[in-house]
């Protein structure tokens, strides 16, 4: 993993949105002042910090500066089609749609609020992360956990993505008896990874994109399309290379190296054929600062790459 200088946590790390204090009040069914609503999401942060176990800093950046509450599932240009093509779906058997590095899955909170359809008769929203204390924080933010009033319908469990074996190993899986990846190996339609790929280095970010390949559903049914999209840090130069970002260095691709992996990733584990059922969309941007919580900061909102992989299904 890339590794991050520890930063301290400052008072004025957060800006809040008219965006961000709608969600929260919606999320909780309550009419907060943008004052309250701005204690609640600095106590969150400071949970996070002593379950943890961590001092009084915080080594995560988008935790240090509440990207947990940025929405920037939503910035990719794919977000709408995911929406509209998930209502489109007969009733209860919308998409399958997960989020891999949900952090404390408001970005999917925020999917299902957008309109995202979730299923009555089977679970349909998920959201793994690493890190158990995040998945625990966020049923304790948005106070919706399994024994609450209002238990939200996505379903949040930690796990490792590379515990999964790759495509071709996919026969030799044993049960452990517990809920994990394993279980939904081949039912994801639409896989969601945000700020997740720039933790790794080259080798390992392909490693990585072949778990993924692992999860997708691929087979004919009644949802005809499979999606992969998310955000990383990408190369602002368009050239693929270790960069060096305001919190350390980190392997980013340009949008066409990024084009080039996932087309050679995905015939390998399909075929030819692919490519004619294939459509990859890749950009590096600039974030517009003003839409999103705190980072005033011009050098960590250059070279965002979103991107996003369309296939007809079946293959």
């Amino acid at each position: 993993m890339s590794s991050y200088p520890v930063l301290s946590l400052e008072e004025d790390d957060l800006t809040i949105t008219q965006e961000t204090a709608d969600f929260i009040r919606r999320a909780l069914k309550q009419d907060l002042s943008a004052e309250e609503v701005r204690d609640i999401l600095f106590k969150s942060r400071e949970a996070i910090r002593i379950t943890s176990n961590l001092s009084k800093a915080l080594p995560y950046p988008c935790i240090r500066h509440f990207h947990f509450v940025c929405f920037f599932m939503q910035r990719n240009g794919i977000y709408k089609h995911v929406i509209d093509y998930a209502r489109k779906a007969p009733a209860d058997k919308a998409p399958v749609v997960m989020d891999l590095g949900c952090c404390m899955g408001t970005d999917l909170r925020k999917l299902v609020q957008d309109g995202y359809p979730t299923n009555t008769s089977n679970t349909n929203v998920y959201g793994c992360d690493l890190q158990h204390e995040f998945v625990v924080e966020g049923h304790s933010l948005y106070r919706d956990g399994p024994d609450t009033k209002s238990p939200t319908p996505i379903k949040f469990f930690a796990d490792d993505v590379f515990t999964l074996p790759l495509r071709s190993e996919t026969n030799s899986i044993t049960s452990t008896g517990s809920f994990g990846l394993k279980d939904l190996i081949g039912k994801i339609d639409i896989l969601y990874a945000g700020a997740l790929f720039h933790l790794f280095d080259e080798e390992k970010q392909v490693d990585l994109a072949r778990r993924l390949i692992t999860l997708i559903n691929v087979d004919d049914g009644v949802n005809e399309e499979t999606i992969i999209f998310g955000r990383h840090r990408g190369s602002p130069t368009g050239e693929k290379g270790i960069m060096q970002m305001e919190f350390g260095k980190t392997f980013c691709h340009s949008a066409s190296s990024w084009k080039e992996l996932w087309q050679g990733l995905l015939v390998e584990a399909f075929g030819e054929k692919v490519l004619e059922r294939l459509r990859i969309e890749a950009v590096v941007e600039e974030l517009d600062p003003d839409s999103t919580s705190s980072f005033k900061s011009r050098s960590f909102n250059q070279g965002w790459l979103f991107w996003s992989i369309s296939l007809r299904r079946p293959l």
